[in-house]
């Protein structure tokens, strides 16, 4: 069940936050992701549990099509983790259990995110447990991130 899930305009495509406190049913096998999307594959932050076992990647992809990646490996799938994708005008950042995993420069923000979804466009569905996912329309700082996903 859902409770509080807001409008499309809690989600900012400037700036926010992505966090989920979840785990997966089943390590590796295959890819399955959550995300905020325009409601379609074309504009998306999305947080994926990969098929390659213990890998955590998280994907931000604009209108021109490219996905830009952050990689965090010796994340177990299916402890409950909590991960933040956190964006702002200049970068991405990764962040898993209190732990900044990795940072990307912005070279191809989604604009009009305005949906959750639990699979990437119908694919990569969600199977697992999810304990909260919240959405942030400003970016948080380091220290509110530390605090926001450490277990």
């Amino acid at each position: 069940s859902v409770t509080g899930a807001g409008t499309s305009s809690d989600f900012n495509s400037e700036e926010g936050v992505f966090f989920v406190e979840a785990s997966k049913l089943v390590s590796g096998e295959k890819s399955e992701t959550l995300s905020i999307n325009d409601g379609t594959d074309n504009n998306l932050v999305m947080i994926q549990w990969n098929n390659t076992v213990n890998r955590i990647q998280f994907y931000v992809r604009g209108s021109s099509g490219a996905y830009d990646v952050i990689t965090a490996n010796n994340i177990p799938h299916t402890d409950m983790n909590k991960i933040a994708l956190s964006w702002d005008s200049t970068n991405y950042y990764g962040w898993v259990n209190g732990v900044q995993v990795g940072t990307l420069a912005v070279s191809n923000s989604p604009i009009g995110l305005s949906e959750l979804g639990f699979s990437q466009g119908g694919s990569a569905p969600f199977f697992g447990k999810t304990s909260q996912i919240q959405v942030f329309k400003t970016a948080l700082s380091d220290f509110e991130l530390t605090q926001l996903t450490t277990i």
